[in-house]
């Protein structure tokens, strides 16, 4: 019928022209002055600086940072000041004076007994950095921490205390508050320590995020060369129906110089319907090439349409954010090797933090539920597990099993704000439906093909009628096997 036409064509205009809101949280940001000694430890290489950065932007702030000597604003401007106090150096009093005035103060390791005597602090220790701890205890849980780890310890009398460090026989204060001061004696994002700084940054900013623990299970490694009928035995086992399945799709793949593609593997085309039917996600693997990532996303982007696949999320290959800008452009949802999540206006970035599992090497899947107990102290904490799509079934229960019996649900991206555009596609979450606007035509299988299915769906029907007449004959054999003997008799 006509306006079933019109109707049809109004819907994509629609589709073409809407706007996905941009994400925003509820209220202004909070400002936050980072001053620092050092971007580093003295001779290591990793700028925890950066990485604080990075890490804040899972609340809603606008960050400033400044070296201690160039800094040229008063704190009381700010909603929150950070000391990052990773190497020992005498303090100005003018710095002194103007950290008393800050609404909020975080201290973080050295120099912290300099702003104890400006105050008038009593009877304050401090013992610099120590070493041999063998765990962290928050909020009566016990978290892994490495005896060579160093921690600065300082504490004045009269405080609260937030974590301790345990050393077989006390429990020593590390992370204490008094007045507005919160005084952590390590931050480093390669450790335990920055767990209970994510945690109590919920508390020290006012943000009360969702207090639920998800794990974002990945199948990774769908590829051309990947068996239809092992991924097909995988995606309808039981236990892909008690976890979401986030599917890890790579639309090409080179071998010995050889380059494979997915729309020449049919059989595996069909069992990838399986996913958008059970209301699954697609999830765009990543490239190590970085110049040439635009390019490489919109080809997929395209060929993957033309089967019938389409993304709503994009796989980082590297652990940095160098790349995001440009995966951003296409993908509001994005993986990336941190350990929180992350989000900005446009993006939302989910980690993938955990190796690889790997359930038939008892050690390291030991420690994989060890890093996953020890991410529960994070009352948001996401958890990126990938699972190779080629391993056995029974692996893949067993990891289910074992991580929802730590208390973690399981995140479906289908059920996130997805959004996805490019040139000639969009796809979104509306009403927690997946819209697709695409002007791709379908792949069309050429005429060999379509004459080959045809010769073996004929083939295949000679084949039954073979088998009926055969099983009928030996039928008949058994039923007259008697009377056929006594007659040759």
């Amino acid at each position: 019928m006509m306006w079933v036409k019109y109707l049809s064509i109004g819907f994509i205009i629609f589709g073409l022209t809407v706007t996905i809101p941009k994400l925003s949280y509820s209220g202004g940001p909070k400002s936050i002055l980072i001053i620092y000694e050092g971007k580093t430890r003295l001779g290591e290489n990793f700028s925890v600086l950066e990485a604080l950065k990075l890490y804040l932007r899972h609340f809603n702030v606008s960050i400033k940072s400044s070296y201690i000597e160039t800094l040229d604003t008063s704190v009381s401007d700010y909603d929150c000041v950070i000391y990052l106090g990773l190497q020992d150096r005498k303090i100005p009093k003018d710095l002194l004076r103007n950290l008393s005035k800050a609404k909020s103060l975080i201290w973080i390791e050295a120099n912290i007994k300099q702003y104890a005597e400006y105050i008038g602090w009593e009877d304050f220790e401090d013992y610099g950095y120590k070493s041999g701890y063998a765990s962290i205890i928050y909020k009566d849980k016990s978290v892994n921490l490495g005896l060579d780890t160093s921690v600065y310890i300082a504490y004045p009398k009269t405080r609260k205390d937030l974590s301790f460090l345990y050393d077989s026989k006390r429990n020593i204060p590390w992370a204490w508050r008094k007045e507005n001061l919160w005084y952590f004696g390590r931050l480093d994002f390669r450790d335990n320590s920055c767990l209970i700084f994510f945690d109590l940054l919920h508390d020290i900013l006012g943000e009360n995020h969702r207090g639920d623990r998800r794990v974002l299970l990945l199948i990774d490694e769908v590829n051309p060369l990947t068996s239809a009928e092992k991924l097909r035995k995988l995606l309808l086992s039981h236990c892909c129906e008690e976890a979401p399945v986030n599917l890890v799709i790579y639309p090409e793949v080179t071998r010995a110089r050889d380059t494979y593609y997915l729309e020449d593997n049919r059989e595996l085309i069909e069992v990838l319907k399986l996913v958008d039917e059970h209301k699954w996600a697609f999830i765009m693997g990543t490239y190590s090439d970085r110049e040439s990532l635009e390019e490489k996303v919109e080809r997929d982007l395209i060929g993957l349409a033309r089967i019938g696949v389409f993304p709503i999320a994009f796989k980082l290959p590297y652990s940095d954010v160098e790349g995001h800008d440009k995966a951003g452009r296409y993908f509001r949802l994005i993986l990336y090797n941190g350990l929180i999540s992350i989000r900005s206006p446009k993006n939302i970035w989910y980690p993938v933090n955990m190796d690889r599992s790997n359930p038939d090497n008892p050690e390291d899947y030991i420690y994989l539920l060890e890093k996953a107990k020890d991410f529960m102290i994070l009352r948001d904490a996401i958890l990126g597990i990938t699972f190779p799509s080629y391993a056995p079934v029974e692996n893949l229960r067993r990891l289910i099993y074992d991580i929802r019996s730590l208390g973690y649900d399981f995140l479906n991206l289908r059920e996130e704000p997805f959004y996805v555009e490019s040139p000639h596609i969009k796809v979104m979450n509306v009403g927690g439906k997946k819209i697709i606007i695409s002007n791709i035509p379908p792949l069309k299988k050429t005429f060999l093909q379509k004459a080959f299915e045809v010769f073996i769906s004929y083939l295949r029907l000679i084949l039954m009628i073979v088998i009926s007449i055969f099983a009928v004959l030996i039928f008949y054999l058994i039923k007259n096997r008697r009377k056929l003997y006594e007659r040759e008799g």
